[in-house]
């Protein structure tokens, strides 16, 4: 949901009630079009409210949490630290119920004398602006600048007056009766449904409000003009009514729903949503809290998405290069297994050299290497003896086998770089925090396939964190998410005695089966040790997924091996199907 003119409402409010008459100690712009203030009465106090304009988080609210700035302020947030610093809010004002939120401060200018700054906010979707003003009205700076090239209704540039965005032609709901509301309806055509006709008419309401308002009605979202009658309608009006009055009145009850199938907030109101099940939604104290909690869950699941496809374009990428390569490789390692033909050549030569005479052009010879002796035809080079000639062969024939050899090893290398970014690819499907494919991006920077970003060379190391479950024998599994966790399970966190687990020829996790207690390690554990290595690899969509274990002291990494990358023997495998019910209670509280 975005933000709505009855949600502004419901956060002008409450910053009424802490904001007024304290004034701005700092400014920040930690985005291209989102600032913060920090407001207090005494520093002791301090409120810090986030506006922004960005076009899928347009929102105002306060703020807890620290967000990160950049080392130099923006051009725009200088303008507004000259301004806006140390003067006094003295009122917030809402145009009746649009989407914007007028903030009026007054202090003194540079030069001593009273002065009046206003702070535009227009939260209104990919239009939304944050505007400084002159008590006049006159533009001095805004987050977007745009002129008539953009926008024929209104110029957003320095010196400009400050034109209001474009009326919708929408009725007031302070200045709507009964009977108005009636006619209004009873205007739409009558196949509409009935949310859609309140969305059109009214002012300060979003989709989901119009819907909430319906169904509170005891109807549903899918209900036409054509079903209602002037009951119908009455209700309506009531929900409508007692909506906006909560509202007005602070009566408040803020609301987060959330999608169980991958825990996201979904949306949010001021109030209970009833067109929500109660398992879905999540109630909290206060507005700024939930709105804050909302936008932060929205940000890390931008984050986590934008660094998933980067990895995902990074690996593909690699898994591309390699194919490619191999497959080049193959091909010379083909012609260069036809160099025994050199070597044959040679020998046939060496063996019929009483039959040449310099000048020949061409051997023809039993090829005594043929299991029948069929003829071969040798090409000689007039210009070399026949001694010469043989050895011409025999140095095509060495050259090849060297050539041959540097193929081979350049194959088994290309090779296990393809092994190694198949394992990349494997935990960046597995991942579910941003921490982890953060470690990715970190283990692919040392490993030289991308250059090292600021922000990772900043990070401190931490100790890698890993899944862990418990058998239904009672003993800890570990099951590493990623090359630097496995790595870290394998080498560092489990002792020799330790069974060891990872899908046979297949990326995933390596597992570990902890012997704490020294007891023997029974078939159940193990089986359930397998299924978590099978579903925490590539092979977790398939059955009988092959997964071989064996104890920790017959692992090891081979040296100058990529991160993840282990040899084992005295082995056994078990084949497994991933199941997920079984994993949930495997789950170690």
């Amino acid at each position: 949901m975005s933000f709505d003119g009855l949600m502004l409402t419901a956060v002008k409010k409450k910053l009424e009630e802490l904001l007024l008459g304290s004034r701005v100690y700092k400014v920040y712009q930690p985005e291209k079009k989102t600032i913060v203030l920090n407001f207090g009465k005494e520093k002791s106090k301090i409120y810090s409210l986030l506006i922004s304009a960005e076009a899928d988080a347009a929102r105002i609210h306060l703020i807890k949490s620290k967000i990160p700035n950049p080392s130099q302020p923006p051009p725009f947030c200088m303008s507004l630290r000259k301004h806006l610093e140390s003067k006094q809010l003295k009122e917030i004002n809402q145009p009746k119920w649009e989407r914007i939120l007028v903030f009026h401060f007054r202090g003194l200018s540079e030069g001593g004398l009273p002065e009046e700054k206003l702070l535009i906010c227009e939260i209104m979707g990919k239009h939304s602006n944050i505007i400084l003003l002159n008590s006049d009205n006159t533009i001095i700076d805004a987050a977007v600048k745009y002129s008539h090239a953009v926008s024929s209704h209104r110029e957003v540039l320095p010196g400009k007056p400050y034109i209001t965005p474009p009326d919708q032609g929408k009725i007031n709901p302070e200045s709507l009766s009964e009977e108005k509301f009636y006619q209004l309806m009873f205007e739409a055509d009558i196949n509409d449904k009935l949310p859609d006709i309140i969305l059109k008419k009214i002012m300060g309401l979003s989709p989901q409000t119009c819907r909430e308002i319906v169904i509170r009605a005891g109807l549903t979202a899918e209900t036409t003009l054509n079903e209602c009658g002037e009951y119908e309608l009455n209700r309506i009006w009531q929900q409508m009514n007692k909506i906006f009055h909560d509202v007005k009145t602070g009566n408040l009850k803020p609301t987060l729903v959330h999608d169980f199938s991958d825990s996201k907030y979904t949306s949010f109101a001021p109030f209970d949503l009833k067109q929500h099940p109660e398992s879905h939604k999540s109630f909290f104290k206060t507005l700024n809290e939930a709105l804050e909690i909302f936008y932060e869950s929205k940000k890390y699941r931008q984050k986590f998405k934008e660094l998933e496809n980067r990895l995902l374009k990074i690996t593909r990428r690699e898994i591309k290069r390699c194919e490619n390569k191999i497959g080049e490789l193959e091909l010379e390692l083909k012609e260069a297994e036809d160099a025994e033909k050199y070597k044959t050549a040679g020998e046939i030569i060496t063996a019929n050299i009483f039959r040449i005479s310099k000048g020949d052009k061409i051997l023809r010879a039993q090829n005594f290497f043929d299991p029948e002796g069929k003829e071969i035809e040798i090409t000689l080079d007039p210009q070399l003896s026949p001694s010469q000639n043989a050895q011409k062969y025999f140095k095509k024939y060495r050259k090849a086998q060297v050539k041959k050899q540097k193929i081979t090893e350049q194959l088994d290398i290309t090779r296990q770089e393809l092994k190694y970014f198949e394992s990349v690819m494997a935990s960046i499907e597995q991942a579910e925090k941003l921490e982890e494919l953060e470690e990715i991006m970190e283990e692919l920077s040392r490993q030289k396939y991308i250059p090292p970003s600021p922000a990772q060379q900043d990070r401190k190391k931490t100790t890698p964190e890993f899944l862990t479950f418990r058998s239904s024998d009672g003993f800890d599994i570990l099951v590493g998410k990623n090359n630097r966790q496995n790595d870290y399970l394998t080498f560092k966190v489990a002792k020799d005695d330790d069974l060891w687990l990872h899908t046979k020829e297949i990326p995933g996790a390596h597992v570990i089966i902890k012997r704490n207690d020294n007891r023997e390690i029974p078939p159940q554990t193990i089986a359930e040790a397998a299924i978590l290595a099978a579903f925490y690899s590539r092979g977790k969509n398939s059955a009988n997924v092959p997964v071989d274990y064996t104890y920790k002291k017959y692992v090891r990494k081979p040296k100058g091996a990529r991160p993840g990358m282990v040899i084992y023997e005295s082995h056994k495998t078990i084949s497994v199907t991933p199941d997920p019910e079984k994993i949930k209670h495997l789950q170690k509280a």
